[in-house]
């Protein structure tokens, strides 16, 4: 590992400890997930493998009764991805904001192995739901600067999914852009199996880009959504939303008005 990257590892996490330890303590009681893994249905998903991620020591310092949770989700963490060797951020199922997850009618969340693991790992299977609405917020100061990234969607569709032909996409800075304002310029994302297969099993879309300028403290917010009240939508099963750096031609990512401010003043 090179020493860039364990330079700015320390870093992030300071930031993300504190935070990782009161989502644990927030999290329910261990009875209520061993009966949902006991009763998870079969989908078409490979194993969720993350075993080439780089963990935060947090496990070390948790009470004792917290230790199991830790086994059950890690949530956010950084990696690096083998195949880039770029530096993700991957925030979990469980840690996104998305539209009626608390009703058992809409979302079901079962436990997945992971392939070369003793970890399970949560995943979130929509059940039935008219309006679809998922986000994700993160701080930009946790991101190496100056760098351009790409929200992307981690997901896989059950044998029986309906009404997820497309849906709209768009990443925002919260502070500079009013969500109205940011529902207008969204794209069309289509659920393409073909076309958004990885190579760890799971399928991704890319829901915007953004640049990370120096200093950069703002609020980013990557999100996912269909208001159509006309079809229902099933069958869609997320993973979580990965944030990694982009190397290629024809990005146009959004800037934050502090980043546009320098460059004026430059």
């Amino acid at each position: 590992m090179s020493e860039n990257y364990d330079n700015w590892e320390r870093l992030v996490g300071a930031v993300m400890l504190k935070e990782k330890l009161r989502r644990i303590a927030l999290r329910p009681s261990m009875d209520s997930i061993s009966i949902i893994s006991s009763a998870s249905s079969s989908f078409r998903s490979a194993p969720f493998s993350f075993s080439r991620a780089f963990e935060f020591p947090a496990q070390a310092v948790l009470e004792p009764k917290y230790q199991e949770t830790m086994a059950i989700s890690e949530s956010p963490r950084f990696y690096v991805d083998q195949r880039s060797g770029k530096n993700c951020y991957l925030v979990g199922a469980r840690e996104l904001q998305i539209s009626s997850v608390e009703d058992s009618q809409s979302w079901k969340w079962t436990t997945q192995p992971d392939s070369s693991s003793e970890r399970l790992l949560e995943v979130g299977e929509l059940q039935a739901v008219l309006w679809l609405d998922i986000r994700c917020k993160i701080p930009s100061q946790i991101l190496p600067q100056r760098k351009t990234y790409a929200a992307h969607l981690l997901f896989n569709l059950a044998k029986n999914c309906k009404g997820l032909e497309s849906a709209k996409a768009v990443v925002r800075f919260i502070n500079d852009e009013p969500e109205k304002d940011a529902e207008k310029r969204a794209r069309v994302v289509h659920f393409e199996p073909s076309e958004n297969l990885r190579d760890d099993g799971w399928m991704e879309l890319e829901l915007g880009s953004f640049y990370v300028g120096q200093g950069e403290n703002g609020e980013v917010e990557a999100r996912l959504f269909e208001k159509s009240w006309k079809f229902l939508k099933r069958g869609l099963i997320v993973g979580g939303i990965e944030f990694r750096p982009v190397f290629r031609y024809g990005v146009n990512p959004i800037l934050s008005k502090q980043c546009l401010s320098r460059i004026v003043m430059a």
